[in-house]
């Protein structure tokens, strides 16, 4: 259905500040976050670790990894870390999950230098594959798994959960971070090039995560304008009868470009899920404006 409308995905990136991601290779439930076979006392530890960081004013998102295709003795364990911090993303490797409860993880916000043996810069490539969340992702989201791990190799993992499940398969790329919809298996190639070259596949592009919904649309319609995109400076929403209104201010080398953006009055009836058989309205994001301010 959202394909038949030909709903826009501009603006429907899960807001995040901290990606937590864990490997965990046993079979994934549909809450895998709460529903698994971890041990109960590492379980709990891990639960509370998001509340850390939401002390610090930083959103942070919890999810399990694997790569079951690929063979590896012990357990991995990536972090990201966007704004205010800057875009730092870090691989650790630990014998067992207990080696984790021995460390508080927000102490990294404060020197990520110190850790510069464990960060990444290529690309990473999360892929959502639960189909007990939602069959959908399973059934498209493997494809695209097994293309990526035929061209980026041991730089794509499966995960539990991205959102956005009528948008499968969908794709987060760290440390940029970035999240794509409907990259199918057959526009791997295509995706894969673009982002290797350091680009964002508009065609695609959900949102950059750090940003809230509009200032996602706003910077995927000023890449479609032919703008190189730069730091998100401001972002105002309007008020009262206007509250649907948004301009977003991006600073370009030395030149400040505006984005004014909409929520579209005509909405779509969609279904958000595959699971599901309710519809729910949805207004995506429209532009009204790309140039100088």
């Amino acid at each position: 259905m959202s394909l038949a409308l030909n709903e826009p995905m501009q603006g429907t990136a899960a807001s995040t500040d901290v990606w937590l991601l864990l490997e965990y290779n046993a079979s994934w439930a549909g809450q895998a976050n709460v529903a698994n076979t971890l041990d109960r006392d590492f379980l709990e530890w891990w639960l509370r670790v998001p509340a850390l960081f939401e002390q610090m004013g930083l959103r942070a998102r919890q999810q399990f990894i694997r790569q079951p295709d690929i063979s590896f003795q012990g357990i991995r364990f990536i972090i990201s870390m966007v704004a205010p911090y800057g875009n730092e993303t870090f691989q650790f490797q630990f014998a067992d999950y207990n080696d984790f409860t021995r460390i508080d993880w927000t102490t990294i916000l404060d020197e990520p230098e110190a850790f510069g043996d464990a960060r990444l810069t290529e690309p990473n490539y999360f892929v959502c594959t639960n189909g007990k969340r939602d069959v959908c992702c399973a059934r498209l989201g493997l494809k695209t798994y097994l293309q990526l791990r035929k061209m980026v190799s041991k730089r794509v993992w499966q995960i539990t959960h991205l959102g956005g499940h009528r948008f499968a398969p969908n794709v987060l790329v760290l440390p940029d971070p970035l999240m794509y919809g409907r990259v199918f298996a057959d526009d791997v190639a295509k995706f894969v090039m673009q982002v290797e070259s350091g680009k964002v596949d508009t065609d695609r592009a959900r949102g950059r995560s750090l940003y809230e919904p509009a200032a996602q649309a706003a910077e995927i319609f000023l890449l479609k304008e032919g703008y190189a995109g730069g730091e998100l400076v401001g972002l105002r929403q309007g008020q009262d009868d206007k509250a649907d209104m948004f301009e977003c201010l991006f600073l370009e080398e030395e030149d400040t470009i505006s984005v004014k953006l909409r929520k579209s009055a005509s909405s779509l009836e969609i279904i958000a899920s595959c699971g599901e058989s309710a519809t729910k309205t949805q207004n995506p994001f429209e532009v009204l404006s790309v140039g100088p301010r």
